[in-house]
């Protein structure tokens, strides 16, 4: 089996020329790319309109994602395992989105991940998280349309009764294993191995999946729950590294837990701007200095000038 460098792994949902424009950037000898884009969207608005390179697979397995629900993982899920069962082997999985950014030319990223060794994710326990137990301890249905915030105006309203009061009826859950629950941010760059064993273990323990199909934004728990419970937690980045028990998130130290200290991409959580922000022209020296391999997040028209710049950035290296 033919091996190559870095399988990326891209959630997609629109933006077509954005993510052209990402994968183009992207695209080497070393790496395949991996797209799923969303079952709500037009496949032919994607595939029609531009030369996608050779490394570029739009899985065929693709899935109607709701906002914080349990179809995000599987939409992951569904790109490990194209990636996995195709003909070539990787050394890294590295999970992106559509209006994500290369801040490096793409040989850069190939020779960074030839030369690492660990699984990049950001974690923590959710028990020294206290604004995270509800995640857990109450039932969510972001998968029902009706109580799915971002589906129009009555769906948030519907999902603002429910979120406020209505839940408080319903009885607490209990975690059906005996894994320490963790949380963290939902994107990551994996080795093969380890990636491999989420899905495996995930297979083998269907009560792990049935309870996070009820949770709160599982994208952001599964995957480290998994991990750091597996033989595979020693290799993660920065392993041991302790959020002080029972801080709320307000007050964590600067830069503790963002997703440059963890898998080198720049996101602005400044709570001034948008959550995360969106990223513009004024951002671009932020950018370059900050060391990260990516950022996040871009729009092809509103970040069109510090596309621009980004392009002749990475062009001059």
């Amino acid at each position: 089996m033919p091996s190559k460098t870095v399988a990326y792994l891209i959630l997609a949902h629109n933006q077509p020329g954005l993510l052209f424009q990402l994968v183009t950037l992207l695209d080497h000898p070393e790496v395949r790319i991996y797209i799923h884009l969303d079952r709500s969207a037009d496949l032919d608005l994607f595939t029609d309109h531009y030369p996608w390179p050779e490394s570029v697979n739009f899985i065929e397995e693709r899935v109607k994602v709701w906002y914080g629900g349990y179809s995000m993982v599987e939409a992951e899920l569904a790109l490990i395992r194209a990636a996995l069962t195709d003909s070539y082997s990787f050394r890294y999985l590295r999970l992106l989105s559509g209006v994500d950014f290369p801040l490096k030319p793409a040989h850069e990223l190939v020779h960074f991940y030839q030369n690492s060794t660990v699984e990049y994710l950001s974690y923590f326990k959710v028990a020294d998280r206290p604004d995270w137990h509800h995640k857990v301890r109450y039932p969510y249905f972001h998968e029902w349309p009706l109580l799915n915030k971002r589906n129009g105006r009555w769906g948030m309203r519907r999902f603002q009764l429910y979120n406020r009061i209505l839940k408080y009826v319903l009885p607490r859950r209990r975690f059906c294993s005996s894994l320490d629950l963790y949380g963290g941010a939902q994107w990551w760059a994996l080795t093969a191995a380890c990636a491999q064993y989420v899905l495996t273990y995930l297979n083998q323990h269907p009560e792990i999946k049935q309870f996070f199909r009820l949770g709160d934004h599982p994208d952001e728990q599964v995957f480290q729950t998994v991990i750091l419970n597996s033989p595979f937690a020693s290799q993660v980045i920065h392993y041991g590294k302790r959020w002080p028990k029972g801080m709320e998130w307000q007050n964590y130290p600067v830069g503790y837990l963002l997703e440059s200290n963890y898998v080198h991409t720049y996101v602005d959580w400044n709570p001034a701007r948008e959550q995360p922000a969106l990223l513009r022209e004024g951002d671009l020296n932020e950018l370059i200095s900050s060391g990260c391999y990516f950022c996040r997040k871009l729009d092809a028209r509103q970040s069109a000038g510090l596309i621009e710049k980004l392009l002749a950035h990475i062009r001059k290296n």
